[in-house]
C-alpha cells in the first residue's frame, strides 16, 4: 500500500514542478500538493523582480494538486498572509500519513504542524536556514533554540537541502536520526538539453548582443536586489582595467530586474563600454541561451541561503564564482576544480579571481567540464530518494 503524502506549498513554483512530477511516479509515494495560493499562475510581481511576471514553464502537471480556500493572496505575504481554511478537514477525509512542509516561519505552517500531530499525521519539515544568515539577528537567537526544542517534538524529520542546512540543524540539536539529505536541485534535463541546443546557436545570438567572437563571457543571472550585489561584479569588472578607461578583453552579461538594475544601467552609461550588457528578465525557457554563452558565472551575493541558478549554470558547463555567503558554495563550489569562493563584498578578491581565470582559458574550459560533473550527481533522482527515504523511516516508527 502506498504512503499518502501531504505536500503543503505557498503556491506552484517553477523549481518545486520537476520534482513534484518526479515523485508522483513513485511507486511507494501518493503525492498530493496543497497550495495555498494561486498567485503564481497569472502575471504577478514576485520578491526582487521590478516588474510583473508569469512563468512560461508549466507549473501544474504530472502531480495531484489541491487549492485551499485563501483570503489575501493578492497581498504581500507576510507571517499572518494568506490567511487558508479547511486544511484540518482536508487532511482528516483523505487520511494522509505524512505532511511535508516547506519553511516554518509564518503562522499557517505552525497551525499546520499542530493539526498533523492531533490528526496523527507525521511531519516532515524542508527549510532553507543556514547559521551564516540567522546569526545575524542576535536578538532572534534568544528565542530560536527553545523554537527548536518544541518544533522537534513535534517533527518526525527535517529534511537538509545541503551541508550548511545540515549544520543549521544539528546546532540547534536535532538528533542526526531525524536528519535526510534531500541537496537542493533544479530540472538538470532540461537545463542540459536546452544548452546543448543554445550552444549550436551561440553565433546567432552573440550577433544579436553585440558580442565579439572568441572573448570569454562572465555572467550574472538573477534578480537584482540589494543583498546578491551585482555592482560588486560590475565594479570588479571595471578594475580588470588598470586605468578604468579602457574595456578588458572580456564581455559582462547582466541577466535578470530588479530595484539595482537603474544602478547599473546609470553606471554603464557613464562608462560608454559596449562590451557590458544588461538584458533584463529572461524566464524560464530563456535562460538556457544565456547560460551555454557564458564562459564563468558570478554570483556575489550576502545571505544568500542556496542560489539554484549555480545549479543551473553548472548544468551548462560555467566555471562558478560565488561569495562565502552563498550557501550552495559549500556543496557545488570546489575552489580550483570548478571554480573559486571569495569573501562577501571583498571586490579585489573578486577582481583577483577573475584575472587569474580570463587569463587561462583552458582551466576555465577545465572547470567547466568539472562542473558538469558535479552537478550530474546532484539532480532531482537525488532528492526524490532522500524524501522516499525520509516517508519510509518515519513511517516504520
Amino acid at each position: 500500500m502506498k504512503v499518502k503524502v501531504a505536500y503543503l506549498l505557498s503556491n506552484p513554483i517553477q523549481y518545486q514542478e520537476p520534482l513534484l512530477r518526479y515523485l508522483a511516479q513513485d511507486p511507494i509515494i501518493e503525492l498530493t500538493v496543497i497550495y495555498r495560493s494561486r498567485r503564481s499562475l497569472s502575471t504577478h510581481s514576485f520578491s526582487g523582480f521590478n516588474m510583473a511576471t508569469q512563468w512560461d514553464i508549466p507549473l501544474l502537471d504530472g502531480y495531484q494538486y489541491y487549492f485551499l480556500n485563501c483570503l489575501g493572496e493578492d497581498k504581500k505575504f507576510t507571517f499572518w498572509r494568506p490567511f487558508n481554511y479547511g486544511l484540518w478537514s482536508y487532511l482528516r477525509k483523505h487520511r494522509f500519513d505524512v505532511l511535508w512542509i516547506h519553511g516554518y516561519k509564518d503562522s499557517y505552517l505552525l497551525y499546520a504542524v499542530i493539526i498533523a500531530k492531533c490528526l496523527g499525521v507525521k511531519v516532515l519539515v524542508r527549510g532553507e536556514s543556514t547559521l551564516q544568515y540567522t546569526k545575524q539577528s542576535p536578538w532572534k537567537e534568544k528565542f530560536r533554540r527553545p523554537f527548536f526544542t518544541i518544533l522537534n517534538k513535534l517533527v518526525a524529520g527535517f529534511l537538509a537541502i545541503g551541508t550548511l542546512n545540515k549544520r543549521f540543524y544539528q546546532y540547534y540539536d536535532i538528533p542526526e536520526k531525524k536528519l535526510f539529505w534531500t541537496p537542493y536541485t533544479v530540472d538538470n534535463e532540461r537545463f542540459k538539453k536546452q544548452s546543448i541546443v543554445a550552444k549550436k546557436l551561440l553565433s546567432q545570438l552573440k550577433t544579436e548582443l553585440n558580442i565579439t567572437e572568441n572573448v570569454p563571457v562572465i555572467l550574472y543571472a538573477s534578480s537584482m536586489m540589494v543583498r546578491k550585489h551585482p555592482e560588486d561584479l560590475l565594479e570588479a569588472f571595471i578594475r580588470l582595467t588598470k586605468d578604468g578607461k579602457t574595456p578588458p578583453q572580456a564581455n559582462l552579461l547582466f541577466v535578470g530586474d530588479g530595484e539595482q538594475r537603474a544602478v547599473l544601467e546609470a553606471r554603464v552609461k557613464k562608462l560608454g563600454w559596449d562590451n557590458i550588457k544588461i538584458v533584463g528578465f529572461k524566464n524560464q525557457t530563456e535562460l538556457p541561451k544565456y547560460y551555454a554563452l557564458a564562459d564563468i558565472f558570478v554570483l556575489p551575493s550576502e545571505n544568500e541561503t542556496w542560489g539554484l541558478v549555480v545549479n543551473e549554470a553548472m548544468n551548462a558547463g560555467c566555471a562558478v564564482i560565488v561569495s562565502d555567503q552563498v550557501g550552495s558554495g559549500s556543496d557545488l563550489v570546489k575552489s580550483g576544480y570548478n571554480g573559486e569562493v571569495f569573501p562577501a563584498r571583498n571586490i579585489e578578491e573578486l577582481v583577483h579571481i577573475l584575472q587569474k581565470l580570463l587569463a587561462n582559458n583552458e582551466l576555465v574550459k577545465l572547470m567547466g567540464s568539472h562542473s558538469k560533473e558535479i552537478i550530474s550527481t546532484w539532480s532531482v533522482k537525488e532528492t526524490a530518494a532522500g524524501i522516499k527515504m525520509a516517508v519510509q523511516t518515519v513511517m516504520n516508527k
